[in-house]
């Protein structure tokens, strides 16, 4: 919100929305103007609405009982290009706008480093998949941070998590409530008995998951609504030491056995329906061990319960089978290839000085195409701020006419002072691979002249966007 109220504060001018064909010939032509093409941010952004059954001409019916959205997720680097490209476009058509913006964070590497490809920090979620299910990782992203704030992400960390909350927590209490009741009555869903404090205390727990899950998923909050149905999970690990079954099954009491059991169950119950949205597969398969048919309905019934720990058929088969989460000691094989060590390169020789001074060779000629590959572009300084880790290096945000500006490190701190840079129009390398230069991510380079010092920047008299042959 602060973001855009400070952009707003500096004033709207015009948006150009379009390109020249001659540059950017696969573009969806301009109907008015032929021989531009539509810029690639406002054809896109009309996607949301169009995908939601919108026509100019009336003959998308229907579009208006999906739209307006509750929530739009973005990510926080584009927020200027919905909360003001967006929206305005919204508005000259005259269309309701979305309920509520919601700019998510980044994950981010164990050192706090921004994933990058080129950095090679990025997590191989093809490998979590294979190794630990595609339902912990679901459970996993929405569980371990605050959806909106950025995540430190470790292998370490994520065993961790899938172990405490998935093997040890709801896996286990799944597994051991499934057994004993295999092993000690039949292998069938047990009557429910009389209730002590024990179990109202159970029931009133199980209460406050269905509203606590309920109410912070209006909000998008999945951490804490993942955590509501843990409280509860973890209760019920705690009521089956506290009740001790084995001990009443050894003592020949059935009815208490068939109680507390019947008890362990229903958790489990409520425990894989509630979390359905984030691991169907899993929290299914524990249902049908529970002997529901539908897990839908069994989610419907929870929801409307008002009693949520008496909804399981008495009498209905259940099932054992393997376990929901297998619990992994060490980080499974796979992962741990990952870190495997590479071999040191061999130390070049240092080459001897010659003692007689040479005259610099000329720099490698290179053919055209490879001088092709480099994107040059014109942008526009539109803020300037010293790094805040080094102190020759300056922080830049670059109007590059994309919609949203660049930010770029230059180490040019020593020749200019930020204040003189805002305005400047510069010379940039568009299509460089973003890099962390002391812990702030660069999206380009400036061109600058000098050699062991900047002389000065590489300017043009051009509009932001316009390409440098």
């Amino acid at each position: 919100r602060n973001e855009i109220l400070g952009f707003l504060d500096k004033g709207l001018g015009d948006l150009c929305i379009s390109r020249p064909k001659s540059r950017m010939g696969w573009g969806i032509e301009i109907p008015f103007a032929t021989d531009f093409v539509t810029y690639v941010w406002f054809d896109a952004l009309l996607n949301y609405l169009t995908g939601a059954g919108y026509r100019p001409d009336g003959a998308g019916g229907g579009w208006e009982d999906v739209w307006p959205a509750d929530f739009q997720l973005l990510g926080k680097d584009i927020l200027t290009t919905h909360a003001v490209y967006w929206i305005t476009m919204l508005m000259a058509l005259e269309v309701p706008l979305p309920k509520t913006l919601y700019a998510h964070g980044w994950w981010v590497s164990g050192d706090g480093e921004k994933m990058s490809k080129s950095l090679g920090n990025t997590i191989e979620v093809g490998l979590l998949k294979d190794a630990y299910g595609l339902d912990a990782v679901r459970y996993f992203l929405l569980r371990e941070i605050a959806f909106g704030a950025d995540g430190r992400f470790t292998y370490e960390g994520f065993n961790s998590r899938y172990n405490d909350d998935l093997a040890n927590d709801f896996g286990n209490l799944a597994h051991r409530g499934l057994s004993m009741t295999t092993n000690w009555l039949g292998g069938k869903v047990p009557p429910l008995g009389a209730r002590t404090d024990l179990e109202r205390e159970l029931v009133q727990a199980a209460e406050q998951a269905v509203s606590h899950l309920h109410t912070e998923l209006e909000t998008l909050q999945f951490h804490k609504a993942l955590e509501a149905v843990n409280v509860l999970v973890r209760a019920a690990n705690t009521y089956i030491e506290k009740t001790q079954p084995w001990a009443l099954n050894k003592a020949g009491d059935t009815a208490r056995l068939s109680t507390v059991l019947r008890h362990v169950l229903e958790v489990a119950n409520v425990a894989a329906a509630l979390q359905l949205f984030v691991m169907p597969d899993k929290c299914e398969e524990l249902l049908h061990k529970l002997g529901q048919a539908d897990a839908a309905a069994a989610f419907r019934a929870v929801r409307a319960a008002d009693d949520p720990l008496a909804l399981l058929t008495e009498g209905a088969a259940v099932t054992v089978g393997d376990a929901l989460f297998p619990r992994f000691r060490e980080l499974p094989a796979s992962i741990q290839g990952l870190f495997a060590a590479e071999p040191a390169p061999a130390k070049a020789e240092k080459p001897k000085k010659d003692k007689k001074a040479k005259a610099p060779e000329p720099p490698a000629e290179i053919e055209y195409a490879d001088f092709a590959k480099v994107a040059l572009k014109v942008g526009k300084v539109v803020e300037a701020a010293p790094h805040p880790d080094a102190d020759r290096l300056l922080v830049l945000k670059v109007d590059a006419g994309e919609g949203q500006p660049r930010q770029i490190v230059a180490g040019i701190a020593s020749k200019f002072a930020p204040a003189d840079l805002i305005g400047r129009t510069v010379v940039i390398v568009a299509n460089l691979k973003p890099a962390m230069l002391r812990g702030v991510e660069s999206q380009g380079m400036l061109l600058a002249a000098g050699g062991s010092g900047v002389v000065d920047l590489v300017s043009v008299d051009a509009d932001p966007g316009e390409v440098v042959r």
